[in-house]
């Protein structure tokens, strides 16, 4: 396994490419041998790579995601043994966690023997740079258990999209049950949430965020019954 980065598709993403013992490229393995993480747009540098013992792989390095501004943070993508996404992992196969208004990057990963995730790298303040050493349990607090994802025949739509925070969604059906939206940042927080009873028929949500909410990537989540469906909003002034 190889691990590094690509602009392939136009924006710069972690790349994985599995070769044979031959030297040859692994068909079975992504598409053609590779197999590349998105990370909302942003530049995606992976720096180190590391294999758990079922043959799924963690990838590792430095995360520039735009949001208003530049920010430059660590980010993780974990695939499958055959190289697509482990969508149990963080939201759909990647993880920012530390996205926020420090710097961060990440050098180099490894895994314990409790399959706990360890990066080394660095953080920067603004006006100090240190060392950073994290951990991740590689468990519930990371792996997030996906909620069951609505059937075709019920979708959602957002316009505009980006948006300046004033936004509709669109529903492809009516909903007759009580619906849940909530809306969180790349961090998991959640920035708006209401619980409410859609009326018969109405298939449009206006939607109006507070104005303090930075410029950025942001998800909005529309629970109906046992249902969920999740889209991805990007603010922009």
């Amino acid at each position: 396994m190889l691990g590094g980065y690509s602009n392939f598709y136009g924006n710069t993403r972690f790349a994985a490419l599995c070769l044979l013992p031959n030297g040859s490229f692994d068909t079975l393995f992504g598409t053609g041998g590779w197999s590349f993480s998105d990370f909302y747009g942003g530049t995606a540098l992976c720096n180190a790579l590391t294999v758990e013992g079922d043959d799924d792989i963690i990838l590792a390095g430095t995360v520039y995601i735009s949001a208003g501004a530049s920010y430059q943070t660590i980010g993780m993508a974990k695939l499958l043994s055959n190289g697509a996404p482990d969508n149990t992992f963080g939201i759909s196969g990647i993880d920012t966690s530390f996205y926020g208004t420090t710097s961060e990057g990440c050098n180099d990963i490894a895994l314990q023997s409790d399959n706990k995730i360890v990066i080394a790298g660095y953080r920067y303040t603004g006006a100090n740079s240190s060392y950073l050493i994290a951990r991740y349990t590689n468990s519930s607090a990371l792996i997030k258990q996906i909620s069951p994802v609505i059937a075709a025949g019920f979708d959602l739509n957002i316009y505009p999209n980006p948006n300046s925070g004033a936004f509709v969604v669109a529903l492809s059906n009516p909903l007759n049950e009580n619906t849940t939206i909530t809306i969180t940042n790349l961090i998991g927080q959640v920035v708006f949430a209401d619980k409410f009873s859609v009326p018969e028929n109405q298939m449009n949500i206006s939607i109006v965020l507070n104005t303090d909410y930075p410029d950025g990537i942001y998800f909005v989540n529309i629970r109906s019954g046992d249902q969920v469906i999740t889209k991805q909003l990007v603010k922009q002034e």
